[in-house]
């Protein structure tokens, strides 16, 4: 029996080891959609979305989720002008339809449990030209 345990041991060591290496990968290759992203649009200026456990969900489990298919993005319209629109509520000025499938496109390649991973709970996750930074999210 111990030898089968220390087999069993092994292959949970390896596969730790190799969900690392994948997260890393993935890691990279978020950086890499939304470097993409910026270059294919040029008139994006910043996006974000929020991300946390729910504190209360009427007795159901709460389970943490990222709102990234609902982004919230800034872009310089056709007049020059920065304009700024949630995806998720419909506010702000004119959507880009083509934008936000692009942003979709790309947030919604990740898993929740990645974003999780990436950027942490209970914060809004923004994207710009020049890189990624969280703030803290209250959403009671």
């Amino acid at each position: 029996m111990s030898k089968l345990i220390k087999e069993i041991k092994n292959k949970r060591d390896k596969l730790r080891k190799k969900m690392v290496e994948l997260r890393k990968e993935s890691r990279v290759a978020f950086s890499e959609c939304v470097k993409g992203l910026f270059e294919e649009n040029p008139n994006l200026v910043s996006f974000s979305w929020t991300q946390y456990t729910p504190y209360f969900n009427d007795g159901d489990e709460c389970v943490f989720q990222a709102s990234s298919g609902y982004p919230e993005y800034t872009y310089i319209d056709s007049e020059g002008k920065e304009t700024s629109y949630d995806e998720n509520y419909g506010e702000g000025g004119e959507p880009n339809r083509n934008l936000s499938k692009s942003i979709t496109e790309v947030s919604s390649l990740f898993e929740d449990d990645e974003l999780k991973e990436f950027f942490g709970d209970h914060c809004r996750v923004v994207v710009t030209k020049t890189g990624i930074e969280t703030e803290a999210y209250d959403h009671d």
